[in-house]
Formats: structure tokens, sequence, C-alpha cells
């Protein structure tokens, strides 16, 4: 028996996810955008899972650079989140409005991100319509104690199912 759409959006729109900013490079200019589907993967070496569409260009940056960060926001940081759902306008000091400087493997680290992990990237196609992108950490920081973490059930939008 073959599950329907409703049922298969009803089981899948209710796992839980987290809003999270990946940033990457174009060339030497910063790239970004919002993801939600992101999970760790090994222990040692640090590895992470993160899913972007194929489509996308932050997917051909990532394939291209090799490098990736990945900021964790505060529940309160919904602003944030959508600033990078569509391409932003970008300057030596800012992206999309918001400070960074580049880390350890020169992907942008975002500023006003509470947390934030960094490291090599590598794409992977999927038969699906999102690659994966296998992230080894090598830096990270948490920049703000006592945050809570932004979840995309707690936001008007929905990515998933």
């Amino acid at each position: 028996m073959a599950l329907d759409v409703p049922t298969r959006r009803g089981i899948l729109g209710r796992i839980p996810y987290g809003l999270y900013i990946l940033t990457t490079l174009n060339g030497h200019e910063p790239h970004a955008g919002t993801v939600s589907w992101v999970s760790q993967v090994s222990f040692q070496p640090p590895l992470l899972l993160m899913a972007v569409r194929l489509d996308s260009f932050l997917r051909t940056c990532l394939e291209q650079s090799g490098v990736y960060a990945l900021h964790l926001l505060d529940a309160a940081q919904q602003e944030m989140a959508s600033r990078f759902f569509r391409r932003v306008e970008s300057t030596p000091e800012q992206m999309g409005g918001y400070r960074y400087r580049s880390g350890v493997t020169g992907a942008p680290v975002l500023l006003d991100a509470p947390a934030y992990v960094e490291g090599t990237a590598r794409t992977v196609d999927s038969p699906g319509d999102h690659a994966l992108v296998i992230g080894n950490i090598v830096d990270g920081a948490l920049q703000r104690e006592g945050f809570t973490p932004l979840r995309l059930a707690q936001t008007p939008w929905s990515y998933g199912g």
C-alpha cells in the first residue's frame, strides 16, 4: 500500500527541525542560505549531514569552495533566518546586513549567531531533489550561552513532507 501525500506530509512535517544559516564562499565572496535539514552523523570524526536543493546556487558554491559554516540561531532570530531565504547583498563586513568574519576555513562566520561550527564540505548528489552535504567539523564556538535554538515548528514556515 502506497503512502498517500497528505499522510506523508502529516508524518514527515512533524519531524523536528531547526533553522540554521549555512554560509560558504562564491570565489572570494560570501554566500549564505537558510537550511533546516541538518543532523550530526559521526562522533569521530565529527560530521554533519546537511541537505541543500540540487538546483541551488548554495550547492554550487559549497561544491566549488569545499568549506562551510553552519550557524545555530536563537528562537528570537526568525528575522535573521528569513533574511537568508534569498540571495543577499554582501560587503567585506556584512552579509544581508549582518556582520561576519572569516573563519579558520575561510567560510564566513556570522557574529550575531549564538553558535556555529565550520569545516570542510563534500557534496553528494542524491536520487532526490536535495544534495547531501557532508560537513567535517574543524572549528566552532558557542558565542552566547543560554540560548534556545530556533525550531521550524515555532515559525509560520514549513519545510518537510
